[in-house]
């Protein structure tokens, strides 16, 4: 855990200044219930062409709820840095869940990674947000960096898992 708090550490020195901690908060909280990942999917799900994409994003977001907010984070229980390190400045209030995974993160990576393997070309661009949203879990100092690269890992992997399962459900459809 002491290199994590390197990392954490040299971000607060090197990266912290007035107009990101406005910013920051300000970005990652948006994405403290999903709403911008539900309004993407439901934007999907209007338009037919992008429907079966919507689908896809729908589900990795439903099986990424369900294997961390329901499953690993309740089974790890691992503590946050702000818990640790009580001196760090808070940007942001305290979240109430486990710190491992990200919760944040894995969601980003679920919808990311069902783009993706859906070869959608809003991949682009909600990657990169999906990235910066992983970043400010660090700078808020309410994440481990291994928090967050497994919650990378598996949000990508529950977005692949999403994908597989609306595939397979439409070949059981065709029957």
């Amino acid at each position: 855990m002491g290199w994590e708090f390197a990392v954490l550490d040299w971000m607060q020195a090197n990266w912290r200044g007035p107009w990101l901690d406005v910013i920051v908060p300000f970005f990652s909280s948006l994405w403290d219930w999903g709403i911008p990942w539900f309004l993407l999917t439901a934007v999907l799900l209007w338009y037919k062409p992008t429907r079966k994409v919507g689908c896809c994003v729908l589900c990795a977001i439903g099986v990424e709820l369900l294997v961390v907010s329901l499953g690993i984070k309740p089974l790890v229980d691992r503590l946050r840095p702000c818990d640790i390190n009580l001196a760090a400045d808070k940007l942001v209030p305290r979240p109430r869940s486990a710190s491992f995974p990200s919760g944040h993160t894995a969601q980003a990576f679920a919808v990311s990674g069902a783009l993706y393997f859906c070869r959608s070309k809003w991949f682009v661009p909600v990657a990169v947000l999906s990235a910066l949203l992983a970043l400010s879990r660090l700078y808020l100092y309410v994440h481990f960096p291994t928090d967050v690269a497994a919650g990378m890992w598996i949000g990508w992997l529950c977005g692949w898992a999403a994908v597989v399962l609306c595939r397979r459900r439409k070949i059981q459809k065709a029957k």
